[in-house]
């Protein structure tokens, strides 16, 4: 605890004006998540106003890399959305917006899971980041590989997001994505793309035969190799 709580206060005699402070942040939450740290087992509140700061200084420099490394920290130690300072939140997904159009697939989609993890859901956000979120689906859809598709639709299922409500391009990009990957996604890839389409409200009867056939290719592909937990997701997504 000493050690962390050191660590967040040097960072913290940084100017924020100073470039440095986003590196320097982005790496210490990072390695701290990277280390296990659960948010749950932080006990000192100057330790979580510390990593609150460390997200106010990332979010004052459009550094899309920097802000998805934080977000990801942030959703792997498990920090509640709930007991985010509004100034911190409203900073973050503010930045979020702007730098949108500048991700690749691997930084949108480990943002939009940092959201998922952090307990945000789809109507926390303003339209304005809803529709910057859609838009960057079908503008990244087609170039994602098996693992960024997999954590897309997943993280969506779990920001309880209403997926049959997307324009019809954001789904075709979400489809082609899944149909150029699917082939090769492992049992626990599989299993939450299904997990995740369920979850968005996209009930079996509503996807495209071809998912729908694709996804049964698949599951025969893939079944032996399923750990239980795999099976639960599969059976809970196509109940």
């Amino acid at each position: 605890v000493e050690f962390i709580d050191y660590s967040l206060m040097n960072i913290n005699k940084i100017k924020r004006s100073q470039v440095t402070n986003t590196v320097s942040s982005g790496q210490t939450l990072t390695g701290l998540a990277k280390l296990g740290l659960s948010w749950n087992k932080i006990s000192k509140d100057t330790i979580k106003s510390n990593i609150w700061e460390q997200v106010i200084r990332v979010s004052v420099i459009p550094n899309d890399k920097a802000l998805a490394n934080i977000v990801w920290a942030l959703g792997t130690i498990e920090a509640p959305a709930n007991e985010m300072p509004n100034q911190v939140r409203d900073s973050m997904l503010d930045n979020i917006n702007r730098i949108m159009n500048q991700c690749s697939s691997w930084t949108f989609c480990n943002i939009i899971w940092g959201l998922a993890k952090m307990s945000f859901e789809w109507p926390d956000f303003n339209t304005t980041l809803q529709e910057s979120i859609t838009m960057n689906i079908a503008r990244l859809g087609p170039s994602m590989n098996n693992i960024d598709t997999t954590i897309l639709i997943w993280s969506l299922g779990e920001l309880d997001t209403c997926m049959d409500k997307f324009p019809a391009y954001v789904l075709d990009s979400l489809y082609t994505s899944i149909l150029t990957c699917i082939d090769i996604m492992k049992p626990e890839e599989l299993s939450r793309l299904i997990w995740g389409l369920s979850s968005c409200g996209m009930s079996w009867d509503k996807l495209p035969t071809a998912i729908k056939w694709n996804i049964n290719v698949a599951l025969r592909r893939v079944s032996t190799y399923m750990i239980p937990q795999d099976i639960a997701n599969s059976a809970y997504g196509l109940a």
